[in-house]
């Protein structure tokens, strides 16, 4: 699914499924396969040159999976920063505060 949507003018809506399909295999323990699916995102971007703040959400997310310390609110939070990075793509990417985690 979400190869199918990374064609550029989708980098976006593929970044959010990537998210959503992050969140779904951490809640059902499926976690070693998180990193992969988000490097496959982060690479894609990449390629495309898309270098924004997007791109640096998605690869925060990518080392919190790769650390075991991703959240479902660390995932809501990017989720809702790449939807905004579209709209404004000036916008640097800050990670969460500890209160939100």
């Amino acid at each position: 699914m979400v190869a199918e949507l990374t064609s550029e003018a989708m980098l976006t809506d593929a970044a959010i499924a990537a998210v959503h399909l992050a969140e779904m295999l951490h809640a059902t323990d499926r976690t070693g396969e998180i990193p992969k699916l988000l490097a496959g995102v982060v690479q894609t971007f990449v390629a495309a040159g898309m270098l924004s703040g997007a791109l640096s959400a998605l690869a925060y997310l990518k080392e919190a999976s790769t650390a075991g310390t991703m959240t479902p609110a660390m995932c809501s939070y990017v989720r809702q920063f790449i939807a905004r990075a579209e709209r404004q793509p000036a916008l640097r990417f800050a990670p969460p505060p500890e209160s939100l985690l």
